[in-house]
């Protein structure tokens, strides 16, 4: 049974107890005699200090024990630890300690040796610990390596990495290349979140959402995702580069990305976007809908000004696409018979066969009747 509560009680005992009950004690009461004599003796108690770690069977005590030497600057015995203590933990606090007293001297090698080591063979825990503490006067391959490992297998090792490369560029340091190819494949999604933020402050939209759009939808709509939470506008030149289908894939998104900007954005890719929306209309989310009656409009006007001018021949495809869609919408709408509409209110009966090829119409007649006369 413990006779000591605190670290005060076991520091007012005489050398003699001291030694006993670094000896004798309970883990708790072995860490504060260490201490204890630790502060005494100085740099005196390391051989005493030594020869307790080598019979001390409580990892959490030799975690204490590391912390100890630490504070005493005893490279040696932490490196011991780090590469022979069977206890990961034990070997990450002194993994730890031996980064915080690592410096650019010759004294020192054996201490990056030790850490590279334990970066390249061991367990996620301790792996993590060298990339976290790991000093900036460390040498080239030992940094190189640090960083290499955001494609470690472990999620907490990338994290460590991506931390430590995170507070490089944000320094001004630039960023590496590693960054931007791990970010279109990292596999847990808020660390990817993470790794795409971090590549679009230094690079801005266009490439990231260029390399997104080439490596899945998925990726694409994380990015733009990411874009509509920053709330900061971008240019449609950012987004240009990505192709035909991937635009109709993250349709929605972008419709809310050009929110009240939707004149940026080329006829083309109006069209596309319209095209993928009215297949699948977004009457459950309001708020889309609106957005998307906002481009029916949109685009409606703008057909209607240049209707007796030839389409250039991918616009034109497009406007043909669109035109079937809404034909066959309406043709296969029977005002009646049918309880709902596929079209915003009000409802016009018309069908699609008497339906007035009028340019003032609103909405998505109005639309149909311009696609009618696109040539």
């Amino acid at each position: 049974m413990a006779r000591y509560s605190r670290y005060e009680e076991v520091a007012r005992l005489d050398e003699v107890e001291k030694e006993s009950l670094l000896k004798e004690g309970d883990p708790p009461e072995r860490v504060w005699a260490a201490w204890a004599l630790g502060v005494r003796r100085g740099a005196g108690f390391m051989p005493d200090l030594a020869t307790t770690l080598a019979v001390e069977p409580s990892a959490g005590a030799r975690r204490h024990l590391a912390i100890v030497l630490g504070g005493y600057g005893e490279r040696w015995l932490l490196t011991v630890l780090a590469t022979g203590d069977p206890d990961p933990g034990v070997r990450e606090t002194a993994c730890r300690a031996l980064a915080r007293l690592a410096t650019t001297t010759v004294a020192d090698d054996e201490v990056f040796e030790t850490l590279l080591g334990r970066l390249l063979n061991d367990v996620p825990t301790v792996r993590a610990a060298v990339v976290e503490s790991l000093p900036a006067c460390a040498p080239e391959v030992l940094r190189r390596a640090a960083d290499a490992t955001l494609t470690d297998p472990a999620l907490e090792v990338r994290e460590a990495a991506f931390a430590r490369i995170a507070a490089r560029v944000t320094s001004g340091e630039p960023l590496p290349a590693s960054v931007p190819s791990r970010a279109l494949v990292e596999p847990e999604r808020f660390l990817r979140r993470k790794l795409l933020a971090l590549w679009e402050s230094v690079a801005g939209p266009r490439p990231l959402l260029a390399g997104a759009a080439a490596r899945s939808p998925e990726v694409l709509l994380q990015a733009l995702d990411l874009l509509l939470e920053e709330g900061r506008p971008v240019a449609w030149s950012a987004v240009e580069s990505v192709s035909q289908s991937a635009l109709s894939v993250a349709a929605a998104r972008l419709l809310r990305l050009f929110a009240g900007r939707l004149d940026e954005i080329p006829l083309g890719p109006r069209l596309a976007m319209l095209l993928v929306l009215e297949v699948e209309p977004s009457a459950s989310d309001p708020a889309l809908r609106a957005l998307e009656e906002a481009l029916v409009e949109n685009v409606r006007l703008d057909l209607a000004r240049s209707v007796r001018d030839a389409l250039p021949e991918d616009e034109l495809a497009l406007a043909g696409k669109l035109r079937t869609v809404l034909e066959g919408r309406y043709t296969s709408w029977d005002p009646v018979t049918s309880s709902t509409s596929p079209l915003p209110a009000p409802v016009d009966p018309r069908t699609a066969s008497t339906l007035v090829e009028a340019d003032e119409e609103p909405g998505l007649w109005g639309l149909l009747a311009v696609l009618r006369r696109v040539k």
